[in-house]
């Protein structure tokens, strides 16, 4: 940041990563951004063709500015880099108190125009307190942006054909009337920091594009439609949570599942992610493109067939279960403060489950890579060490699970049984036109317009108290 100029990047880390360094929250009511069910104030004003469009509550006094502040002092190297952003900011004159904060309304939103020219047709819209401020802290620029006020918003650009763009479609419909993104808002909750609206046809009209230049036309064709996605951010006392709501039809939903890896993995995750039944959307992905282009299909056999592998038989079958990717803190004494990531997915099959990361391992032996067997506790793990990326990647198979890392850690501290360890609370809910039994059944079948609702919580785990381990055995 040499030169200051107030582009959607600059107004972006001056309103969340400044505030958050400066301390930003104090006590106080949601700002604009929060309201259950409610559409954000800025839609008003945006057209309604937008592909993608956030909105951030930019109200510094509100609850959740204080708990982002909190928040933002626990994660890892996180206070020297808002530091370091703050004192970059000092150097072109530029304080949040006195500059930022009085320039910005309750409301901050920022709207992508089209995605084409990689998304650069984009404007930001505030309601400024004091618009005085604003044109200060516009002023202080080498390069100002564009701007213009549109029903009692300010909009700010790059330059001002994109101005001129979005002031001629705000003439027409707005996002506000819009059914699906008033669906989709309406399912977030209230109280959060931040939305975030996508539309899907013009997603799935940049893939479809993307997809036929590629020469596989076709390849999203049966997996259904994608009309409306939507995200929001809430900062609570001990993590972020997010929720989203995504609205389309599907021809293969995904059947829902209760997340049993949460209780088994140690406490104190930074980061917890839950999924499950990856291989039907794989398997799925994969016909696609061999039926769009059949000379995939044709390399990928001859490729198998060398490394003595099948899709079908040997690599989907583990990705049939529950499966959770977890990030912890760098292990105490650890060089150079790497995290430890860890993916962690129930097998069927255990044997079969070794054998695959066995071949894998022969594999990467002739390829030159190292890999040595490694002794954790009571198991027995294989340590792939990457030499010119000094990386080593840690996996084993026991108890019923397949776990890959970056760190050893990861083996020793997974735990089998015990309490819950707080790391996430997940939940998922889908609507049909019937009732579909909770646990897994072939006899039921949802309607071919399918509404899906995924709520996940991810947050820092409460490190009171750790589950207890139970040592696991040794794969076979």
């Amino acid at each position: 940041m040499t030169r200051l100029r107030l582009s959607l990047a600059l107004l972006l880390a001056a309103l969340g990563l400044a505030a958050a360094a400066c301390g930003g929250g104090g006590g106080g009511g949601g700002g604009g951004a929060s309201g259950s069910g409610s559409i954000p104030s800025g839609a008003s004003v945006v057209p309604a063709s937008v592909p993608v469009f956030a909105s951030v509550d930019s109200d510094f006094g509100s609850d959740q500015w204080a708990k982002a502040t909190a928040l933002a002092n626990r994660f890892p190297g996180l206070p020297s880099l808002l530091t370091s952003i703050t004192r970059q900011l000092a150097k072109q004159n530029v304080s949040f108190e006195n500059d930022v904060k009085p320039a910005l309304g309750p409301e901050v939103d920022v709207a992508v125009l089209s995605l084409a020219n990689g998304a650069k047709n984009t404007v930001v819209l505030t309601q400024p307190t004091d618009p005085a401020k604003l044109d200060a802290l516009l002023a202080k620029g080498s390069n100002p942006p564009a701007k213009s006020e549109v029903e009692g918003w300010t909009v700010l650009a790059n330059n001002r054909s994109t101005l001129a763009l979005f002031t001629k479609a705000a003439a027409g419909a707005k996002l506000a009337d819009d059914a699906e993104f008033k669906t989709v808002m309406r399912d977030l909750p209230s109280g959060t920091l931040a939305r975030l609206y996508v539309a899907g046809g013009p997603v799935q009209a940049l893939a479809n594009g993307a997809l036929a230049r590629s020469g596989a036309a076709g390849a999203t064709s049966g997996f259904g439609t994608f009309k409306a996605l939507g995200l929001s951010a809430t900062a609570e006392d001990d993590g972020v949570r997010l929720d989203g709501s995504v609205d389309g039809t599907l021809s293969n939903p995904p059947e829902e599942y209760k997340a049993e890896l949460p209780s088994e993995l140690p406490a104190g995750a930074l980061l917890y992610a839950s999924f499950d039944q990856l291989n039907r959307p794989a398997a799925q992905a994969l016909r696609a493109v061999e039926n769009a282009r059949p000379d995939v299909k044709t390399s990928l056999t001859q490729i198998t067939g060398v490394l003595g592998l099948s899709l079908d038989a040997d690599v989907f079958p583990v990705l049939s279960g529950e499966g959770a990717i977890a990030v912890y803190r760098p292990p105490v004494g650890s060089a150079g403060g790497t995290p430890t990531v860890e993916l962690v997915l129930k097998v069927p099959d255990e044997e079969k489950a070794t054998q695959l990361v066995e071949r894998i391992g022969s594999i990467a032996r002739l390829a030159g890579q190292s890999v040595k067997d490694v002794t954790i506790g009571e198991v027995t793990a294989h340590e792939l060490q990457l030499a010119s990326q000094n990386l080593s990647i840690v996996y084993a198979v026991f108890d019923g699970k397949l776990v890959i890392s970056n760190s050893t850690a990861a083996i020793s501290g997974l735990s089998s049984s015990g309490p819950p360890s707080r790391t996430t609370r997940s939940t998922s809910r889908r609507r049909t036109r019937r009732t579909c039994p909770t646990r897994r059944s072939a006899s039921c079948t949802p309607t071919s317009r399918t509404r899906s609702r995924t709520r996940s919580t991810w947050r820092r785990a409460r490190a009171a108290r750790s589950p207890r381990r139970r040592r696991p055995t040794s794969a076979r």
